[in-house]
């Protein structure tokens, strides 16, 4: 069971990118279920549907394992000693769920094998579990924040609260998704009990950010982890952001490594089209917002795809 939950993140990626029981991937299931309430309106295919759990997402009593060749990979993953601490997190964990109430922790808390360690999407109008961070108290939140705190490095957790900023200016100035597109539209959940010794994780998502964090022992797995940002560069009450920096520096590295040949098979279109996040809605408040022009600037969120505002609406 261990190591099925250690590789269980590869199943989440089907369901977070849209990949079903029946696509071509690297997940491989034996059934399909029913489409749940709470869709987000676009993503895949268009329509409704969306990323997140979709009509034809696995479960996690589906996930077989991974393969290149139709061949489940035997013992991909080992259990073994990292020999660095996770007892902080487990400490952060457990404060923050204690800060709790009942009903709140009761709507937070999962089986370590639930099915909600699939239930991650990055969209902005997927309907959530857990705990809303904008609905907790101060103090609750300071607790919820210091749990990634210990969980990530420095340039993760400032990226992630980056992030976060970044998806409330948007909701500001968008003029839509006022209840979604703000700091407090975050959610945490937890599967299993915080331990030191026994397998359980949690999760922290939202828009553009979507974070699953399974531990075992001193061992942890994040994955999937999704990270983007709407735009990548603004001011924020007062704070200049900018994020992605060194990935965007990295990719047009590999870009330009690339001979011609292998440009025309990756490079889909020459040009930028509406799902490629060059809002001109945005361009125009940039002299009042902070927000600044250029490609980069704009540029899109490492999503395989994207829905919503992401495809330019």
């Amino acid at each position: 069971m261990n190591r099925a939950l250690l590789a269980g993140g590869v199943a989440a990626v089907a369901t977070m990118t849209g990949c079903s029981s029946g696509s071509s991937g690297t997940a491989s299931s034996s059934s399909s279920s029913a489409a749940p309430n709470g869709m987000p309106s676009g993503g895949p295919g268009a329509g409704g549907g969306g990323m997140g759990p979709g009509a034809s997402a696995v479960k996690y009593a589906d996930f077989v394992g991974v393969t290149t060749d139709g061949k489940v990979v035997d013992d991909l993953y080992s259990i073994h000693s990292t020999d660095v601490s996770t007892d902080k997190v487990v400490q952060r964990a457990q404060a923050f769920l204690d800060g709790l109430t009942s009903a709140e922790k009761k709507a937070s808390v999962f089986d370590v094998e639930d099915d909600e360690w699939l239930a991650c999407s990055n969209v902005d109008g997927y309907e959530r579990e857990g705990a809303r961070m904008g609905d907790l108290t101060e103090k609750q939140r300071e607790l919820g924040y210091a749990l990634p705190g210990a969980a990530l490095s420095a340039d993760g957790l400032t990226q992630s609260r980056n992030i976060m900023k970044l998806n409330a200016l948007l909701g500001e100035y968008s003029g839509g998704g006022r209840d979604t597109l703000t700091e407090g539209a975050y959610f945490f959940t937890f599967m299993g009990t915080p331990s030191t010794s026994e397998p359980w994780g949690f999760q922290y998502e939202g828009h553009h950010l979507a974070i699953n964090y399974f531990v075992l022992g001193d061992q942890v797995v994040m994955t999937p982890t999704f990270m983007g940002s709407e735009p990548t560069s603004a001011t924020y009450n007062g704070e200049k952001i900018t994020t992605f920096r060194e990935e965007t520096k990295a990719g047009l590295t590999v870009l330009r490594a690339l001979t011609d040949a292998q440009r025309e098979k990756v490079i889909s279109s020459e040009s930028k089209a509406g799902d490629n996040v060059k809002y001109p809605a945005l361009k125009r408040r940039a002299c009042t917002t902070g927000i600044t022009g250029g490609d980069a600037a704009f540029a899109s969120s490492p999503a395989p795809r994207c829905s919503g505002w992401d495809r330019g609406r």
